[in-house]
């Protein structure tokens, strides 16, 4: 960053310049300079522009005081920026590594849920293919005993029969 004042009596180089306060000061040469064989105003007019020249000094070097302390709350501002969007950033990552770590955990735990409710499906279909197994034993024995029944029976209706007994008789 160069600073010069407009005039060109103050330089000031950079803003880190001001802690060493390195001003470069420069004499201004009058816009009209005389050349050195000419006598009369140019000695008037040297003289009124080393008396503006210094005013400007004086006035420069406070603004220069002022500048400086511009410069340093800009540098200190910029600095604590700096650190809060450092800290941020970590604060970010952070809380974005400990949101990815609970979610994936939240995935997982459900995951393992819907896993152990496939498996308890699977046992209750396996128990309730077990169950119809048996019920379809337990018809086909009560199937085959009942047919077997009424072949007794009606075996027993043809014996009667044949020895001449009745369903009526019995009564």
């Amino acid at each position: 960053m160069d600073h010069r004042e407009c005039s060109g009596v103050l330089t000031h180089k950079t803003h880190m310049d001001c802690e060493g306060t390195e001003i470069v000061r420069k004499r201004m040469k009058p816009a009209l300079e005389e050349k050195e064989g000419e006598v009369g105003d140019g000695a008037v007019l040297d003289i009124e522009e080393d008396e503006e020249t210094e005013t400007n000094v004086t006035g420069s070097e406070e603004m220069d005081l002022n500048i400086c302390r511009i410069h340093e709350k800009i540098e200190r501002f910029t600095q604590l920026v700096a650190e809060l969007l450092e800290s941020g950033k970590t604060l970010l990552k952070e809380l974005s590594n400990e949101f990815e770590e609970r979610l994936i955990m939240i995935h997982k735990e459900q995951m393992e849920k819907w896993q152990e409710e496939i498996k308890d499906l699977r046992l209750l279909d396996a128990s309730n293919e077990d169950v119809n197994a048996l019920l379809q034993n337990a018809r086909y024995l009560l199937q085959n005993v009942q047919i077997d029944s009424e072949r007794f029976s009606m075996a027993i209706d043809q014996e009667d029969k044949s020895r001449g007994f009745y369903n009526s008789d019995i009564k």
